[in-house]
């Protein structure tokens, strides 16, 4: 039996900030920036554009993947605002 996931991935910890939502290993939906340090500015956005796109696919993620990092903070305050991210999901 094959398990299909729709994971919602964010990288923050480096110049590039990314947010992409895959199912079964295939990339989705992707956003992206190289704006240097500043990714709290636009991952919100992101995000909100992310789940957008999964709600109105039916692909609500079953799991988050973070980077780690110098800048992975910023994903702790995206998760706080999103209600519709897994209840179990946790950004360390």
């Amino acid at each position: 039996m094959t398990i299909m996931a729709n994971i919602l991935l964010i990288e923050t910890s480096t110049k590039a900030c990314s947010v992409s939502l895959c199912k079964d290993f295939n990339i989705e939906f992707h956003e992206e920036e190289y704006d240097g340090p500043n990714h709290a500015s636009s991952l919100g956005l992101f995000v909100e554009r992310v789940m957008e796109h999964a709600r109105q696919n039916d692909m609500m993620p079953d799991a988050i993947a973070v980077s780690e990092g110098p800048g992975s903070q910023a994903c702790a305050s995206v998760y706080q605002r999103q209600k519709d991210l897994p209840s179990d999901s946790k950004c360390r």
